[in-house]
């Protein structure tokens, strides 16, 4: 036990961050082992498949990312398309796996860090590890942040995932003073 203790100290994890990642991983196991349409069906993902087929495809045909894309309507703007997500970080992932499977670890990564930028905020304001990880629970399983992944909204839950970060760097702000945790909030 002393050398696990040693191994958390020396990466700089708490126990409650893995704990809350294996809790995670075993309520969302459906997301790691089965494509996302074969878990929700009748959710919104047709369209944002459609989308990133579309990126995805553009990029590996003809080496770029589309500006415009011709098969919506007359035209629309397809870069500036918040829908799509192009400047999301997570979204890199569309372009390693599969897309069935990269709309499925998406959810998983957006859940995990949610639950992780809660834990660092709960720990900022002073609450115990213990209360920081049911806060972390208790957030990335609420019934609002729980309907995006059965509706399928994507869009929706990659940015429900930095709030928590933003209060994070906020209090951060409020406590220290420092320009820099303005600048990162940004």
């Amino acid at each position: 036990m002393q050398n696990l203790n040693l191994f958390f100290k020396k990466i700089h994890l708490s126990k409650e961050i893995i704990i809350f990642c294996i809790i995670v991983i075993i309520l969302l196991y459906p997301l790691l082992l089965y494509p996302y349409y074969n878990i929700f069906g009748q959710t919104d993902i047709p369209i944002y498949f459609a989308w990133k087929s579309f990126l995805v495809e553009s990029f590996k045909t003809f080496g770029y990312i589309p500006l415009w894309n011709p098969y919506a309507f007359g035209g629309s703007p397809f870069i500036g398309n918040i829908q799509v997500g192009f400047f999301y970080p997570v979204n890199i992932i569309y372009f390693i796996l599969p897309l069935e499977r990269a709309f499925a670890y998406s959810f998983l990564i957006d859940y995990l860090l949610i639950g992780f930028f809660t834990y660092l905020y709960a720990r900022l304001i002073g609450l115990s590890k213990f209360s920081a990880l049911i806060s972390a629970v208790c957030l990335t399983f609420n019934g609002a942040i729980m309907k995006q992944l059965f509706l399928g909204h994507t869009i929706i839950m990659d940015s429900i995932t930095w709030f928590p970060l933003q209060l994070y760097l906020y209090e951060k702000l409020l406590q220290k003073k420092e320009l820099r945790y303005a600048i990162f909030s940004g």
